[in-house]
């Protein structure tokens, strides 16, 4: 479903993201791990066209993406949830659901059934969201915050969805909570995961692959099981060697 070749990713004159490769099949989930600056947001960016100033290819379902706009490629399947949620603080959470539908929105110029019925979706997914849908996004708790991120991407039926840090700032409770619909997204939607996370171990416990980025550059890749036993993988994000033994 995605392929991207040699990818370098730059912040002005510096190289972020450094001749990485890797590919993502259809229906998988799979990770993205490493340390704060290794590049894993800088690359979720320039797959979704918010950072423009890259090198190398980005093919999604055989057809190249590389300098189109996000909005663009929001259409073609693409939905991201950024690091951060980057919510609209002083709407409510219904609104934020209905700015995830706006390319829908524009395109056919009413509040449609199917719109009605995404938001149905989201809310049976999130009930949380259902009952607080007239609260403001900015006066929810940080694990309805990013149910509410998650619930906006959602809305434009994406097929490859980008997950950047979904579990940070939140209660061990509540990362539960979110990895458990990561999952179920996969398995009842059809909806193929691309996902960054800091926290190694839940996301190999999840993914069927996984690549490991230092530096902006690639180190390893494999199975999220081949991953799980490297003793390297352990000693450097897994917190103890013998974790998994």
């Amino acid at each position: 479903m995605l392929v991207v070749r040699n990818l370098e990713v730059f912040y002005g004159k510096l190289r972020a993201v450094k001749s990485l490769s890797f590919h993502v099949n259809e229906g998988e989930i799979v990770t993205i791990i490493g340390a704060n600056g290794s590049g894993k947001t800088s690359t979720l960016r320039a797959i979704s066209g918010i950072m423009v100033k890259t090198r190398g290819e980005i093919i999604f379902e055989n057809e190249r993406i590389n300098g189109l706009p996000p909005h663009v490629i929001v259409n073609m399947g693409i939905s991201h949830v950024p690091e951060g949620r980057r919510l609209f603080p002083n709407l409510t959470v219904r609104d934020n659901l209905l700015l995830g539908a706006y390319p829908y929105l524009k395109k056919n110029g009413d509040f449609s059934k199917i719109v009605k019925d995404r938001i149905e979706q989201v809310f049976a997914i999130f009930p949380r969201l259902k009952e607080r849908s007239d609260q403001l996004a900015g006066t929810l708790s940080g694990g309805e915050q990013q149910m509410l991120a998650i619930g906006r991407a959602l809305m434009s039926r994406p097929r490859l969805l980008l997950l950047d840090e979904p579990s940070m700032g939140l209660a061990p409770v509540i990362v539960n909570e979110i990895f458990k619909v990561i999952e179920e997204l996969r398995k009842d939607m059809g909806v193929t995961i691309l996902l960054v996370e800091q926290n190694a171990r839940k996301a190999l416990e999840i993914s069927d692959r996984g690549y490991v980025l230092e530096s902006g550059s690639l180190v390893y890749s494999g199975s999220s099981e081949e991953l799980k036993k490297s003793k390297e993988i352990q000693r450097a994000y897994l917190g103890k060697s013998d974790f998994f033994e």
